[in-house]
Formats: C-alpha cells, structure tokens, sequence
C-alpha cells in the first residue's frame, strides 16, 4: 500500500512565527498550494482521503478532493499537537514561550509523561501516532486500499515517522534528531510505503520519499516551522 503524507498549505501563523492554535487558516497563497499540490495528485488514482480536522488540514484536504473527487475521511489521531493556552498567539520568540521552552528542557528527558500546562506532551503524541499508523495499517490488512492521501501537520507527522522506526520504542531522545534533520514545507508530500514483497516476513513502513515540493516550482521560500 502507497501512503502520501501531505502538511497542509501555508498559514497565517506559518508567516508571522507565532504560535498556533487550533483555529489557524490557510492563507491565499495557501489555498493556492493546495489547488496547485491537487492537480499534481489527479494523476495518483487515489482510493481514498483521510485528513485531520483542524481547518488548516481539511481545507487543503477539501481542495484536493475537489479536484479528484473523492470526499475526506476526518481521523482525529492526525490533528496537530495541542500548544499550551497560554501561549497560542504569542510569537515565537515571546518571553513567556523562551521560559516555557526553558521549563520543557528541564522535564523532557527525565518525565516523558510531563506536559507544560495543558499541552500535548511526550507520550499523549507518541500513543497518538502509533494509533494514526495502526489505523492506516489496518486498511493494508483488510485490502481496502492501494493508495491513501493523508492530510496532517509538520510536528505529528515526525512523531508518525519516528513510530514508523522506533514503534513502541520511541522515546524522547530518539525523537530529537526527528525534528532538527526531517523538516517540511507546506503542502510536501512524503511518500512512504506500509507491506511486504516476501510473505514469510512481517510487513514495515518504508519512506520512499520525503517532503517533494516539485510542484510548488520556485516558491520554497514557504515556512517550515516544526510547530504546526
């Protein structure tokens, strides 16, 4: 089965570094990606769209499902991290978000269960991704699908890749050099592949092919915050 992962298209928040809460949009040069990223995936022959709910994600999903005719599937498991109340709207280099990253550091490696405030932390987004990969690995198992577009956010899909590797094994210092070497432009599609070609071996994800921005031409000069 052929899976393409795509991060959402460019955001309010993408372009004024601040942080993000649930309700961020796409802009018009967003939507203008999706438009442009749908009519490069007409030519997948895709089975089936699942998306995350977050308007940023399903409005870039709804474009492309407007131009190939298939309506998404909303999946909870792929919205985006949740960041803390306090501090969605504050830009990024806020004081307030400078101490609260400075709290992290200190809690991280030693808690994985530990959470700044009402955040997301470590574990929720780590069972949150092997629960996202298990759904989609469950349609390889029933043979419903050959290939599925997937909606999401930078920071979850990481989380996705690093489960993909890691499994259950994942833990947060194994997760860092995710987030400082995998980064993602709006509306990259990441190409990864879940099954085997031997069946007395057990079935893996492989990547085929990381955050291709082809279609967006000379216009990578998009965003790549990991935070959203």
């Amino acid at each position: 089965m052929d899976i393409y992962f795509i991060r959402h298209g460019e955001t309010r928040c993408n372009t004024t570094k601040i942080i993000q809460g649930n309700d961020d949009v796409l802009t018009e040069k967003g939507m203008a990606q999706a438009t442009t990223l749908a009519k490069r995936l007409k030519k997948l022959d895709i089975d089936s769209i699942y998306t995350s709910p977050l308007p940023r994600a399903f409005d870039t999903a709804r474009i492309i499902a407007d131009t190939i005719g298939i309506d998404p599937i909303i999946l909870d498991a792929l919205k985006e991290k949740q960041n803390p109340s306090s501090l969605v709207g504050l830009p990024s280099k806020d004081e307030k978000v400078l101490q609260a990253n400075a709290e992290r550091r200190k809690h991280y490696e030693n808690d994985p269960n530990w959470c700044f405030e009402d955040e997301e932390g470590f574990m929720q987004l780590k069972n949150r991704s092997l629960t996202a990969l298990s759904h989609l690995e469950g349609l390889e198992e029933k043979n419903e699908q050959k290939k599925v577009l997937v909606v999401t956010h930078g920071a979850i899909l990481r989380y996705m890749l690093a489960c993909m590797i890691y499994k259950d094994k994942l833990d947060r210092s194994l997760l860092d050099p995710i987030f400082k070497v995998f980064q993602l432009h709006n509306t990259g599609i990441t190409h990864c592949t879940f099954g085997t070609d031997d069946e007395s071996k057990p079935k893996r994800w492989r990547v085929i092919n990381w955050n291709d921005v082809t279609h967006l031409e000379d216009s990578l000069e998009n965003n790549s915050n990991p935070n959203d």
